[in-house]
Order: structure tokens, then C-alpha cells, then sequence
């Protein structure tokens, strides 16, 4: 809605949605540049290139054959995971974690949906959208990027987290996440909790 293409350029649509466009912009830059910190970081997926080109940015990243874990999920019909399924998926997304926290970095945005089981049974974590260095009182993503059932507490500050987030943000997402597996149900999003 604030992009176009014109030929091979592309740009804002109108002088309405250019700080918009130059958000955007700017976010898929921030996002392209924490993937490559992590290029030898197993279960983590590979971006090879940033470059700017056509008045945008481009990514080449890893082409991951597979599926993600939530589909992965609904295949079974809700079925659970019986607890060592649900480490096979979890532990290898833990040692990225580890990786990634030394780096000061959270990823944000944990979920089903961002982990990638290949045809090998590897897991690879996905979209680094909303990464950002933890510890820095500085907005981060709107409240309607999260996904509540796997979104920690203080994802939900007004100021959209900030210095109130770090390593323990991303592990209440890895909580969410083994809750749903072994139970089959998603937990009480984080607000309601609060709210109640």
C-alpha cells in the first residue's frame, strides 16, 4: 500500500505514504543486516547479500525446502507433540537463541510460523523483521505486528517494549511455543493475562 513499481524502479506511492515507503525501507535495511550477523549460526537461516539496486534494497537469503512448524501442526489435526518431539524442534531453535543473545540481539517475533523443519529434520529460525539490539529504550514494531499467544508481557508497553526487553523476551516465546506443542492448545496471550 506504500509501494509501487514503475518499470524496474521502485518507490512511494504518493508524498502521502513516503515516510512511510522510507520506513519501510529502512526496516527491511535493519532486518537484512541482523540476518547476515548470523551467517555461521546454525538453525539459523542465511542471508548472503544486501544491495541496494532499482531506488530498494534486495536480499538474497537461503532457499529453505520444507515446511514450518505450524503447518507442520495443523497437519496433525491439533494432535500434541509427545515431549521429546517438542524438544526436536525447540532445542535446536535454543542454541541459535544462545548465539544470538551473545550478539545482544533479540529476535522479537518468535512463533511456529518463523521455524522451518527441512526434509533432513533440520530446524531453521526465520524472519528477523522484528530484531533489534536489546537495552535500547527506543520504540520497536507497532502492538499489531506481535502475535499475542507467543508475545511477552513487555512486548505490550505502549512505547512498543524498549529497554524492558532482552534475552528473557525471546524465552517466554520459546515457553508459548512448548505450552502449544505438548498441549495442543495455544496459552492465554500475555495482555489478557494481565487485564484478568
Amino acid at each position: 500500500q506504500w509501494a509501487e513499481r514503475e518499470g524496474v524502479f521502485a518507490g512511494s506511492r504518493s508524498s502521502e505514504t513516503l515516510e512511510a515507503y522510507r520506513y519501510g525501507l529502512s526496516s527491511f535495511l535493519k532486518e537484512a543486516k541482523i540476518t547476515a550477523k548470523f551467517i555461521h549460526v546454525d538453525h539459523v537461516v542465511t542471508a548472503y547479500d544486501i544491495f541496494m539496486e532499482n531506488d530498494t534494497a534486495y536480499l538474497v537469503m537461503e532457499y529453505i525446502c520444507g515446511k514450518n512448524i505450524e503447518r507442520e501442526f495443523q497437519k496433525r489435526d491439533g494432535k500434541p507433540y509427545r515431549p521429546r518431539e517438542a524438544a526436536e524442534i525447540l532445542i535446536p531453535l535454543l542454541e541459535a537463541l544462545e548465539e544470538i543473545h551473545k550478539q545482544k540481539i533479540i529476535h522479537g517475533d518468535l512463533s511456529l510460523g518463523n521455524l522451518m523443519r527441512t526434509p533432513k529434520g533440520d530446524v531453521i529460525l526465520i524472519d528477523f523483521g522484528a530484531a533489534k539490539e536489546y537495552g535500547i529504550d527506543r520504540p520497536n514494531c507497532s502492538l499489531s505486528f506481535l502475535k499475542p499467544d507467543y508475545a511477552a508481557p513487555e512486548q505490550f508497553h505502549p512505547r512498543g517494549g524498549g529497554a524492558d526487553e532482552g534475552p528473557w523476551t525471546d524465552v517466554y516465546a520459546v515457553g508459548a511455543m512448548l505450552y502449544f506443542l505438548i498441549t495442543g492448545h495455544k496459552p492465554a496471550d500475555a495482555r489478557s493475562r494481565m487485564e484478568a
